[in-house]
């Protein structure tokens, strides 16, 4: 097999295996689906740009993609300035009034997401990686660079001071 058939069938075995999970990780901190296919395509297109110039297999394939994938969600933020909702009330913008659509657990989970942004980004990303990428601790450490341990008490703490907040 040719050199450039090899890289070729990595592509397509990394592409086959991380695809969605890279797109859900993306979607899960962006919120935007669109946003989110963006940053799937350009972390793949960035792999097959590594892959066939360096000439030289990844040798943590998932570990990679994560990294790319994190540094252009962090790029994306960089760029879009966000409005606080004072400013939208102070522009005029209406909160519309959906009362039979809102229900308890819309407003549980919307809710949960609003605390979940206000997370550190390494808490943040950990609590993603566990239980929306349903990644185990001991490949959560291998991405990060840390220890089964550091991760499991990280994942730990997030847990409670999400519990807290909740509550209070």
């Amino acid at each position: 097999m040719t050199r450039n058939k090899e890289q070729e069938k990595a592509f397509l075995e990394a592409y086959d295996t991380y695809a969605d999970v890279i797109f859900r990780h993306s979607l899960m901190r962006l919120s935007d689906r669109d946003e989110a296919k963006d940053v799937t395509q350009e972390t793949f297109l960035r792999y097959w740009k590594y892959v066939s110039t360096e000439g030289e297999a990844v040798r943590n394939v998932r570990a990679f993609l994560y990294h790319v994938a994190n540094n252009l969600i962090i790029d994306h933020w960089r760029k879009k300035k966000a409005e606080s909702l004072d400013d939208l009330l102070e522009a005029g913008f209406q909160v519309a009034e959906r009362e039979e659509e809102n229900t308890d657990f819309e407003v549980e989970a919307a809710n949960v997401i609003l605390l979940f942004k206000t997370f550190p980004d390494r808490e943040r990303d950990t609590l993603v990686l566990r239980y929306v990428d349903d990644l185990s601790v001991k490949k959560i450490a291998e991405l990060m660079g840390e220890s089964e341990n550091a991760v499991s008490v990280r994942i730990h703490r997030a847990l409670k001071k999400l519990k807290e907040k909740l509550k209070g």
